[in-house]
């Protein structure tokens, strides 16, 4: 017996063995693992440095010449995989070297985008760096960067050959770069005296929107709008405005209708910076169709809040908070909000019970547009629960401006209340009812306002707007007898 159990031991000690070898050999056989795009640009970015550096060591030991010819054959001649690669190599050992013109034509061999952008902006810094160097140490510059020099080196003209420094950075193709490396060139020609040239440099730039190989969408918006800041700035109104224009221009061929309703309110809020009521307001009414457009309920949830808050501020700042007709319009734009809320604001037992498939598609694909991360720039998606809250607090500044029409007769207490009725957050319903007994205890409705606040439900906030109310009384009382004392 006990031979059979040892035997029985070994063998089991001999199958694991064979098991774990077998693990490891699956295990090893296994395909390694794809780095993902993310991964695979770090790592590239890795080895160019290091060629990089391992250049910049060079030439700070001695001037050094590269056999540009000798460079791209090899190259050519190198797996096509490669190619994106050691081109940016070549390319930036080219900048540190000093040849420029050299540099742009084997920069444009590079097929990767993001990868040929990075070098076109490393090219363009090192000539605007030059161009600051010259302004600042009173130093020739490269023939390559400029095409003649005056004698004393105070206002090089720009070449307008294919390396001028113009043409690189209109070569970049992702619009935010394009837009900041030319506002830094813009800066530079500024201090060369040159305020008209760079003005003229940036006004091209909303052109290249229209070129199919620009990367559209939100980012060309917000790409104008910094160009927009800069006019203005520098006290150009009128391009600033033509600017404007050219972005809406842009927005209308946005393909998904989320991105194009932020963007036209975006363009909305950069007319306001410019006190263009009128465009202002035209531009907020046009992103309400696009809104109707979205089908992800989030996002639309999203998209109506935005503009009801844009309906709001344009209200206030350009004198209409007192048009009863656009209150009117704003709440029920606030409450347009409700179905999709409450489509969508089940409790656990109800979402266990929903079998329809498409309605489950729904709420996953929402919840994916809701949780990712946007790379052009645009505002998250809010989130059920801020949906809610800004719902509320839009209701909230409603309350106040409806209170100030009631002493006028043009909207009535039932309307103010109706209104703080609709207010879901008991906190918030509260500090609406709170600004309507301020505006009762002005217009010297006592009685009116202690009955609106048995609806304050946070204790605290009750007894101390009772107490203001209570004061308040007291306030007029005194004042009502030293008038009739005076008399």
């Amino acid at each position: 017996m006990k031979m059979k159990m040892k035997m029985i031991s070994y063998l089991s000690i001999i199958f694991l063995c064979f098991l774990f070898v077998f693990t490891i050999g699956c295990e090893r056989a296994q395909p390694p693992v794809t780095p993902s795009e993310n991964q695979r640009r770090a790592i590239n970015e890795q080895i160019i440095n290091s060629y990089v550096e391992e250049t910049k060591r060079e030439v700070d030991a001695k001037p050094i010449e590269i056999n540009i010819i000798a460079e791209i054959n090899e190259i050519e001649k190198s797996p096509e995989d490669e190619h994106d690669l050691r081109f940016s190599i070549l390319g930036q050992k080219l900048i540190i070297t000093g040849q420029i013109g050299e540099a742009a034509k084997v920069v444009s061999k590079i097929n990767d985008v993001v990868m040929r952008d990075t070098c076109y902006a490393k090219l363009a810094r090192y000539q605007i760096g030059a161009i600051k160097n010259l302004t600042v140490n009173n130093t020739p510059l490269s023939p390559s960067i400029t095409s003649t020099t005056s004698a004393t080196h105070e206002t090089p003209q720009i070449s307008s050959t294919s390396s001028t420094l113009e043409d690189i950075i209109f070569s970049v193709n992702d619009l935010p770069l394009m837009t900041e490396l030319g506002i830094e060139f813009a800066a530079v020609r500024i201090n060369l005296s040159d305020k008209s040239g760079a003005s003229d440099m940036l006004f091209k730039i909303p052109d290249k929107i229209q070129d199919g190989n620009k990367s559209g969408g939100i980012r060309s918006i917000k790409s104008l709008q910094k160009l927009v800041n800069w006019f203005l700035e520098h006290d150009q109104k009128d391009r600033a405005l033509a600017t404007c224009k050219k972005a809406e221009a842009a927005a209308a061929h946005i393909s998904d209708p989320f991105d194009a309703a932020i963007s036209i309110l975006d363009i909305s809020a950069t007319y306001v910076l410019l006190d263009a009521i009128s465009d202002a307001s035209r531009v907020c009414e046009t992103s309400i169709p696009f809104a109707a457009k979205v089908t992800i309920p989030s996002e639309r949830a999203t998209a109506i809040l935005k503009i009801a808050e844009t309906f709001s501020m344009l209200q206030i700042k350009f004198g209409l908070r007192n048009d009863v007709a656009k209150l009117t319009r704003l709440k029920k734009l606030i409450l347009a909000v409700d179905p999709i809320i409450a489509s969508y604001d089940l409790t656990d037992a109800e979402v266990n019970k929903v079998n329809d498939v498409n309605s489950d598609n729904a709420n996953k694909t929402d919840k994916t547009r809701t949780d990712k991360k946007n790379p052009d720039g645009a505002p998250p998606i809010l989130s059920w629960e801020r949906i809610r809250t800004t719902r509320d607090m839009l209701l909230l500044n409603l309350v106040r401006r409806q209170i100030w029409l009631t002493p006028e007769g043009k909207i009535s207490l039932d309307e103010v209340w109706s209104t703080i009725h609709d207010i879901d957050d008991d906190l918030i319903r509260d500090d609406a009812i709170i600004t309507a007994v301020d505006m009762l205890c002005i217009t010297g409705s006592y009685d009116e306002a202690k009955g609106w606040t048995d609806f304050i439900k946070n204790v605290d906030k009750k007894n101390n707007t009772i107490k203001k109310i209570e004061t308040k009384i007291e306030a007029a009382k005194n004042q009502n007898e030293e008038i009739i004392e005076n008399k």
